[in-house]
């Protein structure tokens, strides 16, 4: 999967926040929490949780594979996306086979 560079704008107060959660990690590691009984139990929501998100990051680099070729703007530019029907079916059968649909939901 290729790694595309993006610039991201965040104001400087969120930044600072950012700073500060990474220094007191990187001073509770050097304290040693990362030792601590009890430190991977209190980490398993947060890995549970980026797991989770690599998961859905990679499911939607396959449908934008699948749907490369085959999206149009069949209006016009600036006018909406549509696809064609290969593409649909494709994209139908991907979703079915990699999410779990709730009852009701197809």
């Amino acid at each position: 999967m290729e790694t595309k560079i993006m610039n991201v704008t965040i104001t400087k107060k969120r930044l600072e926040q950012l700073e500060d959660a990474e220094e007191r990690l990187l001073c509770l590691e050097a304290g040693g929490v990362d030792n601590w009984e009890g430190y991977s139990v209190s980490l398993d929501n947060y890995f549970e949780k980026k797991d989770k998100n690599e998961i859905i990051k990679q499911k939607v680099s396959m449908i934008l594979e699948i749907t490369d070729n085959g999206i149009i703007e069949p209006a016009g530019a600036g006018c909406g996306f549509g696809c064609d029907e290969k593409t649909h079916d494709e994209v139908y059968k991907f979703v079915k086979t990699h999410f779990e649909l709730k009852e009701g939901a197809e």
